[in-house]
């Protein structure tokens, strides 16, 4: 594939204007951490450049938006940087299937992570945004605490991709949520929700979540929760917050079953 036919396709894209590969062995990410936060200590990321840097606030989420798109390229790059591209009239093919029903013993994922290309849709980001959606990494884990794989008990997450740093700066730094931080403390820790373009999917037959529609009923729920119920009264739920959740909500409903299909028989 020649140059200018890789660079049609984000990951590759990002790199050539990033110099991402250069840090891609670095399992830790500190190096790439250090290239913005020279005096990073290899602690937790988010921790330090809020609380140990002189970094404004908008630097941060700068930062943040990077550190992101590095994370998601990063796992694509070092899993065999594998990617899907289809015609226009597939795509719209695949995105009539009804997947609601489909169980995890139906993925049958040709990777644990590759990138679909979903370019040719021209799907905008959401209606807030006029950014196209160029693509998604599908990200499949087979696990749990133990580490055995038992059937149907597995995670299946969607990293969309594109040029979406107007949209992650605006909600980064308007769209807050209360959650509980891992600690003992009866502290609250506000942190913001950040992107409503990274969808997580857990399918677990002991909780009965089997199927896809059970299991996005259950990411739809916790989203609910986390929005509108934790430490929040109505009147501190802000129309950013209600445009959040309606821009997740829409995401979904147009992707989802174009990714689903992509990952199963």
């Amino acid at each position: 594939m020649k140059e200018q036919e890789l660079l049609y396709h984000f990951p590759f894209r990002i790199d050539k204007e990033q110099n991402f590969r250069h840090f891609a062995n670095d399992f830790t990410h500190n190096s790439f951490v250090k290239r913005f936060v020279t005096n990073y200590d290899g602690t937790n990321v988010n921790e330090f450049i809020k609380n140990k840097t002189s970094l404004t606030i908008e630097q941060i989420h700068e930062f943040e938006y990077l550190y992101s798109n590095f994370t998601h390229w990063s796992d694509w790059y070092k899993n065999g940087r594998n990617i899907f591209s289809f015609s226009k009239e597939l795509l719209l093919l695949l995105d009539k299937t009804d997947v609601s029903d489909v169980k995890p013993d139906l993925f049958k994922l040709p990777y644990d992570i590759f990138y679909l290309s979903l370019k040719p849709l021209n799907l905008k980001l959401s209606k807030n945004s006029d950014a196209v959606i160029e693509g998604v990494y599908i990200d499949h884990n087979i696990w749990n605490i133990m580490g055995e794989h038992p059937e149907g008990y597995c995670d299946l997450s969607f990293y969309f991709a594109g040029e979406f740093k107007e949209s992650f700066l605006k909600y980064i730094s308007t769209v807050k949520s209360s959650t509980q931080p891992f600690t003992n403390s009866d502290e609250v820790d506000e942190a913001p929700l950040g992107t409503f373009w990274n969808i997580y999917l857990w399918f677990e037959k002991e909780e009965k979540r089997e199927t896809v529609r059970e299991a996005l009923d259950y990411f739809i729920s916790d989203l609910k929760n986390e929005i509108f119920i934790t430490n929040k009264t109505p009147e501190q739920i802000t129309d950013f917050d209600l445009e959040f959740y309606s821009d997740t909500i829409e995401l979904l409903e147009k992707t989802i079953n174009l990714v689903i299909c992509t990952s199963s028989n």
